[in-house]
């Protein structure tokens, strides 16, 4: 929603050690261990919300310098993708 924590960004992240210790149990009770690729589930995420943008300088097309661009998919760093 704008205006409300819009400029505030939280990033779940893990200590090393973190992930050694899971990877220690997981071994010593034979779990199954998986792998998810977060980066790219956030580069190709859809959009629930319409979202628009200025133009980036230089990429602007003549005669419409004052013109939005509205995103469909994420991009690095949209806040509304998380």
């Amino acid at each position: 929603m704008p205006g409300m924590d819009f400029h505030d960004t939280f990033t779940p992240v893990t200590k090393l050690t973190s992930n050694c210790i899971i990877l220690a149990l997981a071994a010593r009770n034979d779990w199954e261990v998986t792998q998810m690729d977060i980066k790219g589930a956030y580069l190709n995420a859809n959009l629930d919300e319409e979202i628009f943008m200025a133009q980036l300088p230089g990429f602007s097309v003549p005669g419409k310098e004052n013109h939005a661009c509205q995103i469909f998919k994420a991009i690095f760093r949209l806040k509304q993708v998380g």
